[in-house]
């Protein structure tokens, strides 16, 4: 039997009992992570996203996670609703909605995935 797997890492991703992941926010409350989808598990298949020029915006048409690594980036920030908000960091995996922009600057392309919520 065939499974698939979300692999999440970094300061903010702790995982807690079985198949369960906690979210924390910088400076915010933890939460589980369907809350953050919505409620909704990840699944669907991963989209390779191609960067163009930098700095390159990939506007997400779904909600899900886009996945940044490798590459030279010096800065990623999500943009919601005009508002741009840097992460702090140069990869990673960042949760995003439909509409949502994940602006990446580079000087050598990152690797990017899209991963969608099911």
């Amino acid at each position: 039997m065939a499974t698939d797997n979300l692999v999440m890492t970094g300061p903010n991703f702790q995982q807690v009992g079985v198949g369960a992941l906690l979210v924390t926010p910088t400076g915010g409350a933890q939460s589980a992570l369907g809350d953050v989808l919505g409620g909704k598990s990840a699944g669907g298949a991963v989209v390779a996203i191609t960067p163009g020029t930098s700095p390159y915006d990939y506007v997400a048409a779904n909600a899900g996670v886009v996945a940044v690594d490798a590459g030279t980036v010096s800065a990623i920030a999500i943009i919601r609703g005009g508002t741009s908000v840097p992460t702090g960091v140069t990869s990673g995996t960042f949760s995003v909605l439909s509409g949502d922009t994940l602006a990446v600057t580079y000087s050598a392309a990152p690797t990017m995935n899209f991963l969608p919520v099911a």
